[in-house]
């Protein structure tokens, strides 16, 4: 008789507020927002200059339109406007999203509902998952 070989799992925990950089974010949704250049969300002109950036969120630019002389940050005017989570946050969720996972709960524990230690990742045979 062959010995059975035990395979053991190899989980791998995740520091879910430390997977993406808050600055790369606000450089991504820069990018994709105003590919040809920042333009004002209440006139969309182009005569732009910057404004110092967020108090709260540092990385966030502040912009300040020389046409209709309103100020706007990288976030006005998107989903992502008026929420005290970081961006890297509200990314890391759609990332999950998109990979299927159990978002509720991966969600509740971003959103720091639920305490971290309920949620562990597990890296295995059949590819990542997350544990609850």
């Amino acid at each position: 008789m062959g010995k059975q070989k035990s395979r053991k799992k190899r989980r791998v925990r995740l520091n879910i507020h430390g997977l993406i950089d808050n600055a790369k974010c606000y450089q991504m949704v820069r990018r994709l927002r105003w590919p040809e250049g920042v333009e004002c969300p209440h006139c969309h002109d182009n005569h732009i200059v910057k404004n110092g950036h967020d108090p709260v969120q540092t990385d966030c630019q502040h912009y300040l339109c020389r046409d209709c002389g309103k100020t706007f940050g990288d976030l006005t005017k998107t989903v992502f406007a008026g929420h005290h989570q970081p961006l890297s946050i509200w990314m890391l969720c759609l990332y999950l999203m998109g990979l299927n996972f159990p978002v509720y709960h991966a969600l509740l524990v971003i959103l720091s509902i639920l305490p971290p230690s309920t949620l562990r990742f597990q890296v295995s045979d059949v590819g990542p998952s997350l544990l609850f």
